[in-house]
């Protein structure tokens, strides 16, 4: 665990409750609106938290600083996100998570790549893309690149939720099945 983070350590709890405090106090988000404070306390108090609404309103935005809410303030959790595209995972989703990952007011720790933040052995996020996995057999050892993570705390990211397939949905509901899971 680097430094920064545990520094952060006494303020878990209070930052799990609050991320938007933690979008301000630490990632150095200086201004929220009022739908983005409201999706951060459902993503707070809820397991499972759908966002509905049109193009171009902050949503890719808030889910990457969401990511490094999450991975800073719940330690050894997973992270899990994809999108209908490796493109959009790496071009979209990720490139905000870099962008406030390096950007942030406090150093978060860890190291960032394209597509992985890594904190530790069992701490991390992950982006990827299992849609050539949708149409794939069935059965074990079918279809798992999107199924067995498991850690303390799970964050699960589906960004651009309606391009991706239904099997890929199905493979997800196999992470919700444990304490300490939310989906996004």
């Amino acid at each position: 665990m680097s430094k920064k983070l545990e520094e952060l350590k006494p303020l878990y709890k209070f930052y799990q409750e609050n991320p938007g405090e933690f979008f301000k106090r630490v990632l150095g988000v200086t201004t929220l609106e009022s739908y983005q404070e409201k999706l951060l306390y459902d993503i707070a108090h809820y397991d499972r938290v759908a966002v509905r609404a049109c193009h171009d309103v902050g949503k890719s935005w808030t889910f990457a600083r969401a990511v490094l809410w999450f991975g800073a303030c719940f330690p050894n959790s997973k992270i899990i996100t994809t999108a209908p595209t490796y493109n959009q995972v790496k071009n979209i989703l990720w490139s905000e998570i870099n962008a406030a990952f390096s950007q942030s007011k406090e150093p978060l720790g860890g190291v960032m790549n394209m597509t992985e933040w890594r904190l530790g052995p069992e701490w991390y996020a992950l982006g990827f893309t299992a849609r050539n996995e949708a149409n794939a057999g069935q059965g074990q050892g079918t279809q798992s690149s999107f199924q067995g993570f498991h850690a303390p705390f799970v964050l699960v990211v589906f960004d651009e939720a309606t391009g991706i397939p239904p099997a890929i949905w199905k493979m997800a509901e196999g992470l919700l099945t444990s304490a300490h899971v939310k989906f996004l």
